[in-house]
């Protein structure tokens, strides 16, 4: 009754096993089509320091964005929830974004920044004010259809 049993599990293995191989070998590579791949950011600020964390994005990290040229996120101002602000980039190259350590208008981004706040210390003076600022963050990658 042992050899029966095993047997007939051996069978039910292999039927449902060989067929999903077979087609697995018959599959063909297919990318997404239309798609669209956002950098996601929830941050949560330090309680009483939202208005000041929002003025600095509006009057500096924005300003910057637009001298440099570079893109600027979505931003969502919560309401309700955990999270003061949700944040969403488009990721111009795609997923392929992830694979710099510093991008090129990030650098430009920056370089707006220093100059408009009177140097590279004031600058990241401004960034360390405004780091201090958030008490948690949290971010995901999210892959949008067209």
């Amino acid at each position: 009754m042992k050899k029966i049993i095993a047997i007939l599990c051996a069978i039910v293995i292999a039927a449902f096993v060989f067929p999903a191989t077979s087609r697995a070998q018959e599959a063909k590579p297919k990318r997404y089509e239309n798609v669209e791949w956002k950098s996601i950011v929830y941050v949560e600020f330090v309680t009483g320091k939202r208005g000041r964390a929002l003025e600095i994005i509006r009057d500096h990290f924005e300003k910057a964005a637009k001298t440099a040229g570079t893109s600027s996120p979505v931003r969502y101002e919560m309401r309700t929830g955990q999270w003061d602000l949700l944040i969403v980039w488009t990721m111009k190259e795609g997923i392929e974004s992830m694979n710099w350590e510093v991008s090129a208008d990030g650098i430009a981004w920056r370089k707006a920044l220093n100059n408009q706040e009177g140097g590279a210390e004031k600058a990241k003076a401004l960034l360390d004010e405004y780091n201090s600022l958030i008490a948690n963050i949290h971010s995901e990658i999210a892959m949008m259809r067209k």
